[in-house]
């Protein structure tokens, strides 16, 4: 797997779409009480893992790697709220 795309132009186009995702998630993250910091970590991986959990399901034919990391994230997002009840992180 490589991160190489065919042209400069391609890739800053895949790396703003990313930028964007990862903006909205921390933005709806922070509306829900959760830290600037927490919430901007918590979408990069959110969004890395569901990526990641996209070529392994392809590369497998099979929803397994999607379906585990789908429930992962479900936990440490529930985690994550939990803290902010308790907290206010």
């Amino acid at each position: 797997m490589t991160i190489a795309a065919e042209s400069a132009e391609q890739l800053a186009h895949t790396a703003h779409i990313f930028r964007g995702w990862i903006r909205r998630l921390t933005d709806l993250l922070r509306e829900g009480g959760v830290s600037d910091k927490e919430a901007h970590a918590f979408a990069v991986m959110l969004v890395a893992s569901v990526e990641g959990a996209v070529v392994l399901s392809r590369a497998e034919k099979s929803l397994e790697p999607f379906e585990t990391v789908a429930q992962q994230l479900m936990t440490q997002a529930r985690g994550l709220a939990s803290q902010v009840r308790s907290t206010g992180i």
